[in-house]
Formats: C-alpha cells, structure tokens, sequence
C-alpha cells in the first residue's frame, strides 16, 4: 500500500462542498460566526423564572359549577316568563318585555344581599376566581386588577352605567383583591 503526500488544507483550498448553502447564500466559514438572538417583531420575549402557584383547578371548576346552577336558574325564570306571554326565547324579537310581578320578587331575590347574584357573593366568586386562576400569586393582581375593570367597563356599556347591584359587586371586589395584595 502506497500512502500519497499530505498536503495541508487551508479555509481557501476546502472543497466547495462544505460552504454549504441555505436559502441560496454561501456562508464564508473562515469569518468567526457569532450567535444573536433577535426576537421576533411580532412577538413577546418570554422569560422564565421561579413558578409561584399554578391554577387551582379544583376551585376553578366549582366557582364553574355554581355559576352555570346560577346562570340556568336565571334562564329558566326569563323562559318561563317569555312562556307566559305567548313567546320563546328563540321568538324573542326586540319588542317589550312586561315583567310580572312574580318574577320581579324572584329576580330580587336572585340579586339581594344573600341571594346567589348578590353582590357580596358575587364579589366573592370573582375573587376566588382570580386567586384559583393566578395560582395565589399577588404579582398577577395588578393584571387581574386590569381585567376586571375592563369586564366592569362592558357591562357598563351595555347598560349605559352599572345597574346598582354591579357597581356594589365591583367595589367589593376591589376592596377584597385590596384586602388579598395586603396579606388579609
């Protein structure tokens, strides 16, 4: 077996192959090539740090529970009221509504103080939502904070104001998230 001469191999003499190209570019391998990050323009940096709390689920789904018991009573009271007056909600058009007094007395017990749309429990779903949601970590409050209000905005302006109800709903809850970031 005969062994040839070896010849050293400089950056220019290298086979073409190995300037490999991507997306039609030669890439000069004999520059030292630096690493950058550049995040995307349209998207966020994410960072990752120490996990404070994770959702809990199991309040999640019982606030879940009791809200959707709550919202099929309501349901139930506005159909059969529609019932009574030759319609459905399917029917329903934007003519006037006459609402009796029966379920006047019963829509006032849904939203009185210790009724299920009250304001001190409704205060309380909301902010046990959001401490079950944020896994009880208090540097979420300041976002949470921001996301009730908007809530509150919307239905404000759908009803040109807060009915009276809502608006004890939302100073409740505001005191009470006061109350959590305070360490109550």
């Amino acid at each position: 077996m005969k062994v040839g001469p070896i010849h050293p191999v400089s950056p220019t003499s290298r086979n073409q192959d190995a300037l490999k190209k991507k997306d039609g570019v030669t890439k000069d391998r004999t520059q030292p090539q630096v690493d950058r990050f550049e995040p995307a323009p349209d998207k966020k940096v994410k960072t990752y740090g120490k996990v404070i709390g994770k959702a809990d689920q199991v309040t999640i789904d019982k606030i879940r529970a009791e809200s959707e018991k709550t919202y099929e009573s309501l349901r139930r009271l506005v159909e059969q009221l529609l019932e009574r007056q030759g319609s459905t909600m399917e029917k329903i058009s934007h003519r006037d509504i006459v609402v009796d007094e029966e379920v006047r007395i019963e829509a006032s017990a849904l939203i009185a103080d210790d009724g299920p749309l009250g304001a001190e429990n409704m205060s309380n779903r909301i902010v046990d939502f959001a401490k079950a949601i944020s896994g009880g970590d208090k540097s979420k409050i300041g976002a949470i904070r921001e996301a009730i209000e908007e809530g509150f905005s919307q239905v404000s302006a759908v009803f040109d104001g807060l009915p009276d109800v809502s608006q004890r709903t939302y100073d409740l809850v505001m005191e009470k998230l006061a109350a959590w970031e305070n360490g109550a």
